[in-house]
């Protein structure tokens, strides 16, 4: 988990009414789905083949659409340079972003006290990578990517991600009082 000059830890995504009301719809849609090709097995007497293929499109749906429901977010620090990933399902992983910190504009806590420079940050790119949007440690840093122009990462480091991120750039991170 830790190192010298390594550090990861994670982040599981809070079950709002967003994710509560994914899963219904999933849930409703398998149901459909299933329903859907016992009607058209009855339709045509192709009872046993409509359901052999029912159960696989569930399946196949279920497979390919639950882990949608479980996102984790993964933060590692490695040489200075901190990486962002998003986990589905426990399964999938995507890069969000990688970003040297000392290229780091600002790092601020979202806080009374930093809602002004947040909201007067003009940012092109938002990226979200945290439990919640009210999340009691939420954090955001902006830079500006060469490619994609100015960017700003909400996320939730914990205390020993915050105090390597000041090491790596003590100007740019500004750490809860």
């Amino acid at each position: 988990m830790s190192g010298g000059s390594y550090y990861e830890c994670a982040v599981a995504q809070k079950k709002t009414a967003a994710v509560v009301l994914l899963r219904l719809f999933l849930l409703l849609l398998y149901t459909a789905v299933g329903a859907a090709c016992l009607l058209l097995g009855l339709r045509f007497d192709l009872l046993l083949l409509s359901l052999e293929i029912g159960a696989l499109l569930v399946w196949a749906l279920v497979l390919l659409t639950w882990r949608l429901t479980r996102t984790e977010y993964e933060y590692s620090i490695v040489d200075g340079e901190l990486s962002v990933f998003r986990i589905l399902g426990g399964k999938s992983r995507r890069r969000l972003c990688t970003v040297r910190v000392r290229d780091m504009t600002a790092v601020y806590p979202c806080t009374e006290e930093y809602a002004a420079r947040i909201a007067a940050t003009p940012v092109r790119r938002r990226l979200f990578a945290a439990s919640a949007r009210d999340a009691q440690n939420l954090y955001v840093a902006f830079w500006n990517d060469e490619r994609r122009g100015e960017t700003a990462l909400w996320f939730e480091p914990d205390e020993r991600l915050c105090t390597l991120l000041r090491q790596y750039s003590i100007t740019a991170v500004r750490l809860k009082k």
